[in-house]
């Protein structure tokens, strides 16, 4: 990605909070996973000072992990996360394919990321998707993606970037430009109890 970096952000609804979180982020090599104790990230030019913000923290940030194996790596397979959180997942933008086609990976992307997400949170915890409830994005049916790795759905709360401190949309495909996020839902599922 020309220009790209990471924009860091405190967690949600605190500043100093303890717990372990995952946080996707795009790069120009496709997406990966993002991985600190208590601090989030997304994509944005000023990279090297935020991760320089994170680490006066005493956050942990790893990059290069690819969210659709994450439950598998050596270094992160083993542990178990309060909250993992992906924000407005993206599998591209490619002209030459059909719209079906090109739902069919948007959703591939979101089943592998919510099946190794599943095998990563502790009993009580949450996966959070934050995503857009308009035109194409409402196809993706998140819901029935989520009941099909038999998580249910906690609650769909609209998105405020105001619970993301220093948060940032971005275009991953598309350099270093905004989106509009709006209208946009954050869906919270968690393991079926049974």
């Amino acid at each position: 990605m020309k220009g790209g970096g990471l924009s860091m952000q405190l967690p949600p609804h605190t500043a100093g909070g303890r717990g372990r979180f995952l946080l996707l982020y795009l790069s120009g090599y496709g997406l990966r996973l993002g991985f600190q104790h208590h601090c989030y990230f997304s994509i944005l030019k000023k990279a090297s000072f935020n991760i320089n913000e994170l680490s006066i923290r005493g956050c942990k940030v790893m990059h290069g992990i690819d969210a659709t194996k994450m439950a598998t790596h050596e270094l992160l397979g083993h542990l178990t996360f309060d909250r993992i959180i992906f924000n407005f997942p993206f599998a591209g933008f490619f002209r030459n394919l059909s719209r079906q086609s090109q739902l069919r990976r948007h959703k591939r992307l979101v089943s592998l990321f919510l099946k190794n997400a599943k095998e990563m949170i502790s009993e009580e915890g949450e996966i959070h998707i934050s995503h857009k409830t308009n035109d194409f994005h409402i196809e993706w049916k998140l819901e029935a993606v989520a009941a099909s790795h038999r998580l249910r759905l906690i609650e769909a709360v609209n998105f405020n970037h105001l619970d993301y401190p220093g948060y940032n949309t971005k275009c991953g495909f598309g350099g270093d430009n905004n989106f509009n996020c709006n209208p946009s839902k954050t869906y919270k599922f968690g393991l079926k109890y049974y």
